[in-house]
């Protein structure tokens, strides 16, 4: 996607620029602990239903990274 495919794009400006440097997402096991810690440390997570430990949330987040989407829908 080009910055200019529509009038208010601001792709590569404001926040995404932050963006531009990160590292590509394989979706190692380096990449699912640090996506994990990442969630846990959002503002919402305390306020979850139910429980979120790193134990907990690091399968759906290698799930979402890795999984099948046929091992949901099967």
């Amino acid at each position: 996607m080009k910055q200019d495919t529509y009038s208010k794009n601001r792709l590569g400006k404001g926040p995404t620029k932050f963006y531009e440097n990160a590292p590509e997402i394989i979706g190692d096991a380096a990449d699912v602990d640090r996506i994990t810690n990442h969630v846990l440390g959002d503002a919402c997570t305390p306020g979850n239903a139910k429980e979120c430990t790193f134990e907990t949330v690091r399968p759906v987040v290698d799930h979402c990274l890795n999984g099948a989407l046929d091992d949901l829908l099967g």
